[in-house]
């Protein structure tokens, strides 16, 4: 991962993984063990029989998936006690709100989705 973050061209990447003793491990290998540094806290408590990456990213994809409806507004609404916030938790709030509705840095979301 630290190598990845520091070289963001695929060129860059392998030199540095040859420099630093990785270049033996299989591509797609090295690709599951970076996919689950980036989601370990959803298989900390996962059985200690599946250790190896790429059995966990296949188990992972092999669990069923929690389909949304088709139609968000199947989904009834329950009303949700006000809660007044400081000046501080508010800002932060409205700021992830703006990040998500541009797609700007930090959003999981494009302004097109």
């Amino acid at each position: 991962m630290v190598g990845r973050k520091l070289n963001t061209s695929n060129q860059a990447f392998g030199k540095w993984l040859v420099e630093n003793g990785f270049d033996d491990i299989k591509s797609s290998t090295r690709a599951d063990a970076m996919w689950l540094a980036q989601n370990y806290s959803v298989f900390q408590s996962l059985d200690n029989e599946i250790s190896h990456p790429t059995n966990i990213r296949m188990w992972f994809n092999e669990q069923p998936k929690v389909a949304l409806p088709a139609d968000l507004e199947e989904i009834e609404a329950t009303p949700v006690k006000s809660v007044e916030l400081d000046q501080r938790s508010a800002e932060r709030i409205a700021k992830v709100i703006n990040r998500a509705k541009s797609g700007g840095e930090g959003s999981l979301f494009s302004p097109n989705q």
